[in-house]
């Protein structure tokens, strides 16, 4: 397998992982009169920041999940309920989609 067609792989892998671990984890928002709420009916605020990386362009290359698990709960334990992960810093780790999905 070419190195190219690895790191697609894994990213893919890495991606989906995490989008399955977010959502068996994650709370539900819903969108009523346009105000937040959780599942239980209790009204949202979101308080954000940006992850951009722990080490440049971690998704596409050195991923280190004790790093990620940790820097989510020092934002939970501030306060902080959602963060914009910046997967990819140069493309390399990127999941390419085309017109018949995932490239």
């Amino acid at each position: 397998m070419s190195l190219s067609k690895s790191i697609k792989t894994i990213s893919t892998i890495g991606v989906l992982l995490a989008l399955a671990i977010c959502y068996a984890a994650a709370q539900h928002i819903r969108i009523k009169n346009n105000q937040f709420y959780t599942d239980n009916g209790k009204r949202i605020w979101l308080n954000g920041v940006n992850t951009p990386w722990n080490k440049w362009n971690d998704f596409g290359g050195d991923f280190d999940r004790d790093w990620w698990n940790n820097h989510f709960q020092i934002l939970r334990s501030n306060g902080i309920n959602c963060t914009r992960v910046w997967i990819s810093c140069n493309g390399n780790g990127a999941v390419k989609t085309g017109p018949r999905g995932v490239t």
